[in-house]
């Protein structure tokens, strides 16, 4: 086996053990156990458990969703191209389910070595969605905001929570749902700012 299918090996254990038992609940060696190697093997490839939640987060395909984490020639209205993303990527998550459920889990425990990637990949997300919506959405300045990006993060992260535990096709059928629920928010929230902008101005 290569090192690259070694440590893919590792990755997909550690993720499975992580979402059945929460990452302060795997340990280094019930995870060498479970991948059948000896702990000083998986130290050579992971030297500490935030190198490899680290790790986790970007095989999970975190990585690849904030390169692409839409399709190109999204067309309609605001309403339709937010609707659009948000539901792509949720969809993105939804095939991600065991890694995502271990990173809202983990959100509420206070343990270093997992709330350190954490807050680096929350900040990613934020800084990639600010960006999805600058070209997404350029009509919309409002919405570039970095309080009214915060907000809606907040918001998808509030859906993950509601959701993630459901069968994938209720999952899936939910999460479809509240894109459109939350970009209809969003786009008449960021309407009523400009609105009282605009007003402000006049006066």
């Amino acid at each position: 086996m290569t090192a690259v299918d070694q440590r893919t090996r590792i990755l997909d254990a550690a993720i499975g053990l992580m979402a059945d038992q929460g990452a302060r609940g795997m340990s280094m060696r019930g995870l060498a156990a479970a991948c059948e190697l000896n702990v000083a093997t998986l130290y050579h490839y992971f030297p500490s458990k935030q190198d490899l939640f680290r790790a986790a987060i970007a095989h999970g395909r975190h990585d690849a969703l904030l390169q692409n984490p839409f399709p190109e020639g999204l067309a309609g209205d605001p309403l339709a191209r937010l609707t659009a993303l948000l539901d792509h990527v949720f969809s993105e998550i939804s095939e991600t389910n065991d890694l995502w459920r271990v990173l809202i889990t983990e959100y509420l425990h206070d343990d270093p070595d997992v709330a350190v990637p954490l807050l680096e990949m929350s900040a990613a997300f934020e800084d990639a969605l600010r960006r999805w919506l600058v070209d997404l959405l350029p009509e919309i300045p409002a919405l570039h905001d970095t309080g009214m990006v915060r907000a809606l993060r907040l918001a998808m992260y509030g859906v993950l929570v509601e959701h993630l535990p459901n069968p994938p096709d209720v999952r899936d059928a939910m999460f479809a749902e509240r894109a459109r629920d939350i970009a209809h928010a969003f786009v008449r929230l960021t309407a009523a700012v400009s609105g009282s902008a605009s007003h402000q101005e006049v006066r």
